[in-house]
């Protein structure tokens, strides 16, 4: 029957599903969902929902999105106050005002409770379907990184016969270096020193092969932080470097921006700052994230008729 309707012309099946008066429910869930991500005030929510039931799409009721909405943060419970900040002034001094100061009151229950819950949801790639640390880590399998590298070599022997020989050279070459990088990114994460010892090792053979087959190649940062630095951090912290990524922390601010001119509307800068926080944490819930559509992709122009 689906099938059938898709067949009809776009206004016939328009006009077919309005005589039906079919109705879409968006669970309460996903409203919120939607909400966050949006940085919608309740009161623009009320008028989406007005528009939305005109075009036979039912979103749940405020009532029953703010009951799930005080379940979602049952287990963020936020702080927040005016405390007096040191502040630059235009002369070059520094002055002391008042500003909102916000935290979490349980860091660690909130933590937990995002992990649990990310346990249950299914993890996705990023936008455009690129590769993720998922992806590396199934390309550095032996089987994977043999059955790369035999591609090159494929096509070669379809395309032009008289490459063979120099890409068969190129093929042992990257196998070793993809070889030897798998056994570093094994270790990335490790906690006990004899791993981390290993991983040291590990990282000097591979660096070794780099600098032996590509003499003129340069040293990557990268590359850099790999040789120089890894190491010491792990012994140190006992964590992966991951953790203190300046592109996290930079699309954090990013976001939190985004949130307080949504919200700057509200008089009391302590309870903007706390639904600013609040906003943030429904936005990477993992229960929630996982309800946002991926970006609707472009359509390719067509070719124009040379003819």
């Amino acid at each position: 029957m689906a099938d059938e309707i898709k067949r009809l012309p776009a206004e016939e099946r328009e006009e077919l599903m309005k005589a039906a008066d079919f109705t879409i429910t968006v669970p309460a869930e996903q409203g919120l969902a939607l909400k966050s991500d949006l940085c919608l005030h309740w009161r623009k929510v009320r008028i989406m929902r007005r528009w939305m039931k005109s075009w036979g799409l039912s979103i749940a009721s405020e009532q029953k999105q703010r009951r799930a909405l005080k379940t979602m943060l049952m287990e963020m419970e936020i702080q927040g106050e005016s405390i007096p900040f040191s502040f630059r002034t235009r002369s070059g001094g520094q002055e002391l005002r008042l500003a909102p100061f916000a935290f979490v009151n349980n860091l660690k229950s909130t933590l937990f409770h995002l992990l649990e819950e990310k346990q249950s949801v299914e993890r996705q790639a990023y936008y455009g379907d690129t590769f993720i640390g998922n992806h590396v880590h199934k390309a550095l399998k032996p089987a994977n990184i043999k059955a790369l590298c035999k591609s090159v070599v494929d096509t070669a022997t379809t395309h032009d016969l008289s490459l063979v020989p120099k890409v068969q050279q190129l093929l042992a070459t990257f196998i070793e270096a993809f070889t030897l990088f798998s056994k570093c990114h094994k270790l990335y994460d490790s906690g006990r020193l004899d791993e981390i010892d290993l991983l040291g090792h590990h990282i000097d053979k591979f660096m070794e092969f780099y600098r032996a087959k590509c003499p003129e190649a340069s040293c990557i940062p990268k590359m850099h932080m790999l040789e120089k630095h890894v190491v010491s951090w792990l012994k140190q912290w006992r964590v992966s470097c991951g953790y203190m990524g300046e592109q996290g922390a930079e699309a954090l601010h990013a976001n939190f921006n985004t949130c307080a001119r949504a919200y700057n509307n509200m008089r009391d800068r302590v309870e903007r700052l706390k639904v600013v926080l609040h906003n943030h944490h429904m936005q990477v819930l993992p229960s929630t994230a996982s309800f946002e559509p991926p970006p609707i992709k472009k359509r390719k122009k067509k070719a124009l008729d040379t003819a």
